[in-house]
């Protein structure tokens, strides 16, 4: 596996030629050829003020239904295949930013402004529309290249603050902020509600997702770390992806139309009898997907509830990419076409790449079909293998931070969670700061441990591997 090296963002140097050429390509040039949209109140939400971002979107009352729009930024029209730009894309696989520690962007930064969806500005995209009945029903679906504009910018923290029943100076200013767009948002928020609903009764995983954000000091070593849980609207923005990207497979499929399924495994069976024990959960249930999505259920009130969303998140395997439709355990359906992110994403801009090839055929009459299928399968072995570079490398780098941290507090009472005896008498721990630790055999024979509590244990070792004693 190829590995990432953390010290250098550079680009060569007729890449950056190539990103400041491809500013000559103006939005303006292709209005006449692309489905006009800038008269739609098109919306973005971002980290923070002044952020590129990726996916916009709209949403209209439609009769007794809705129309619901995601623009996704059209990286592909500037990024062509084979040319430097794409190749120095392929070989970084994608943006790895890891708690604000480390950045190493997938593309330079003058095609990221180009691309990127700024308010007031007009830019590419490519457009998945989906009108929908009063039951939250797909009626039609369609995908378009587009010209949108972005009418403004929603900073997730902010509209967090939205939400709160508050009569506070911060949250009015914010109010008079978003005033223009609060019903939209509002509506958002309804419709991700019920695409919950649905997706949970399918069995689709429903939990908190957490990240570690870890913490250096003035000399670069790690020294504290926190966990933050996901804000409520990303999590209202991923369940309206989940739902678009099971519409376009859908779609594409009754269309008998060629295109990339992504699909994402099921947690393994050893990690699910682990976590149904702590919680109590049904073992006689088959499918893994439902044994999880259960157990993430039960946990929901519990002191364990962020260890089992961290367990499952840390063993639901990377992404897989199919011709024909593949299982996805997070939308509990085998029909996921998904895209949103093609600046940060290699996976992401190889799938635009080809559903544009299709949406510019509009029927399979006019593609040639075996050239497209061996192009769809080789697209998705190289889709595949980037999904699985960037989650290896992530989890590595994670990993050393957590260790980093064991070691720059092996002085101090640190906590964790047994999960098993070894065949040898060792127990292995998982540390709360995220990596692995081992009460050595002769400890762990006589060691008490109710794996569904937090303990604490003091470094013994911290050089090649963790080792770690109970605090009693």
């Amino acid at each position: 596996m190829d590995s990432i090296t953390t010290a250098n963002n550079e680009f060569p140097k007729r890449v950056l030629e190539q990103a400041v050429a491809a500013q000559r390509i103006r939005p303006s040039a292709q209005t006449a050829i692309r489905l006009d949209l800038r008269s739609k109140t098109v919306i973005t939400f971002t980290e923070a003020p002044n952020t590129v971002a990726e996916c916009a979107y709209s949403l209209y009352k439609q009769g007794n239904g809705w129309q619901l729009g995601i623009h996704i930024a059209d990286v592909s029209e500037y990024v062509c295949e084979g040319s430097p730009l794409d190749e120095e894309a392929r070989k970084r696989r994608g943006t790895v930013r890891n708690s604000g520690n480390y950045d190493r962007e997938m593309l330079p930064a003058e095609i990221v402004r180009l691309c990127g969806l700024v308010p007031g500005t007009d830019k590419l995209a490519v457009s998945v529309i989906l009108d929908l009945d009063e039951n939250y029903k797909v009626t039609a679906a369609v995908c378009e290249k587009s010209v949108i504009r972005v009418a403004a910018e929603c900073v997730y923290s902010e509209i967090d603050q939205l939400q709160l029943a508050s009569d506070s100076s911060s949250v009015m200013l914010l109010r008079q902020k978003y005033a223009p767009f609060q019903s939209i948002i509002d509506n958002m928020y309804e419709l991700a509600a019920m695409f919950c609903i649905e997706r949970s009764r399918r069995g689709g995983l429903n939990c908190t997702y957490y990240r570690r954000v870890y913490k250096k000091d003035d000399l670069g070593k790690i020294t504290a770390f926190s966990r933050v849980a996901e804000p409520d609207s990303r999590a209202m923005l991923r369940e309206i992806g989940y739902f678009a990207a099971i519409a376009v497979g859908e779609t594409m499929k009754k269309q008998n139309l060629p295109c990339i399924f992504n699909g994402r495994g099921a947690v393994d069976t050893a990690t699910l009898d682990y976590l149904s024990d702590l919680v109590n959960a049904d073992k006689t249930v088959t499918d893994p997907a439902k044994r999880a999505a259960e157990i993430a259920d039960l946990a929901k009130g519990t002191t364990y509830y962020e260890f089992v969303c961290d367990t499952l998140a840390e063993h639901v395997p990377c992404a897989d990419f199919s011709v024909t439709p593949i299982d996805n355990s997070f939308c509990a359906t085998s029909t996921v076409v998904s895209f949103f992110s093609p600046l940060s994403r290699y996976t992401d801009l190889l799938v635009q790449r080809m559903a544009k090839t299709v949406i510019g055929a509009k029927t399979p009459r006019n593609l040639n079909l075996n050239r497209i299928s061996k192009l769809l399968a080789e697209v998705c072995a190289e889709a595949t293998y980037a999904e699985q570079f960037i989650h290896n490398n992530r989890k590595a780098f994670l990993n050393d931070c957590a260790a980093d941290f064991v070691r720059n507090n092996k002085d101090k009472v640190l906590t964790g969670f047994p999960v098993h005896t070894n065949n040898d008498g060792s127990v292995a721990v998982v540390m709360d700061c995220g990596c692995f630790a081992t009460v050595p055999a002769e400890i762990g024979k006589g060691y008490e441990y109710s794996p569904a509590e937090c303990a604490s244990f003091k470094v013994i070792s911290a050089e090649d591997a963790i080792i770690v004693e109970p605090v009693k």
